[in-house]
């Protein structure tokens, strides 16, 4: 998607995706197909992107768990909430640093309690 729309749909750079580290959010591309008797080619393929916390690596390997639930059957293919992948950088399509955003947040939440306080 990216090379065939790389303004409208960019990825982190390749300095930025070997930065990955455990606690981080990367989004991953998923592709499923399904047996279709009735389509064209008799298969249904699912494209999906979701989220998946970092929780280690190992030589080029990441690995984490998925955090969200897929939109498609997951179940049948033992991917649902909570389920372990293993992806390579490459594989990724967005990163959010999970310390960052947590910092973030806190910040926001001073910022509108300060905000009521001086009301």
């Amino acid at each position: 998607m990216n090379e065939q729309h790389p303004a409208t749909f960019s990825i982190p750079d390749v300095g930025q995706r070997s930065k990955v580290i455990p606690t981080d959010f990367v989004k991953l591309g998923f592709e499923v197909a399904e047996d279709e008797p009735d389509s064209e080619d008799g298969v249904t393929t699912f494209n999906e992107r979701m989220w998946v916390q970092v929780k280690g690596s190992y030589g080029p390997y990441l690995w984490g768990t998925l955090s969200n639930e897929p939109s498609f059957e997951g179940a049948d293919i033992g991917l649902e909430f909570g389920s372990e992948v293993v992806f390579l950088p490459e594989h990724i399509l967005d990163i959010v640093d999970a310390e960052k955003q947590a910092r973030d947040e806190a910040e926001f939440l001073a910022l509108t309690s300060q905000m009521k306080d001086d009301e």
